[in-house]
């Protein structure tokens, strides 16, 4: 069973990972705001503001540091100039025991057989 500490450990990594968030408007990437970053119990919690602009909102992007897209959250939202949009990302950290896990002698067999039929 996974630590309570590596849990929260993992989520703070995850957390100070998020440096920068875009969103797509009308298919053109525009930079926005990261209001929030918190994590309440197993839950990391990132609020994004789109002030800016007016159009069709496809898609909002939390990035890292190097511009590496480390989540998406695709939607459809009409913005008008009158008014911000805010959005959330709450990202849930579950340990989770895989009841049929793979065989790794099953494996090896799959690929032998697979050898012998391409060659």
């Amino acid at each position: 069973m996974i630590s309570e500490y590596l849990i929260n450990e993992i989520m703070e990594f995850t957390k100070d990972q998020v440096k920068s968030a875009e969103a797509v408007i009308n298919d053109k990437v525009e930079e926005v705001e990261i209001l929030r970053k918190e994590i309440k119990g197993n839950v990391l919690k990132v609020f994004v503001n789109t002030a800016k602009g007016k159009g069709t909102i496809t898609d909002i992007r939390l990035k890292d540091d190097k511009g590496n897209i480390l989540l998406s959250k695709p939607f459809e939202r009409v913005k008008t100039t009158g008014y911000a949009i805010v959005s959330s990302f709450y990202i849930r950290f579950i340990e989770k025991e895989v009841e049929d896990p793979i065989n790794i002698f099953e494996m090896a067999n799959d690929l032998e057989e697979g050898e012998e039929n391409n060659g």
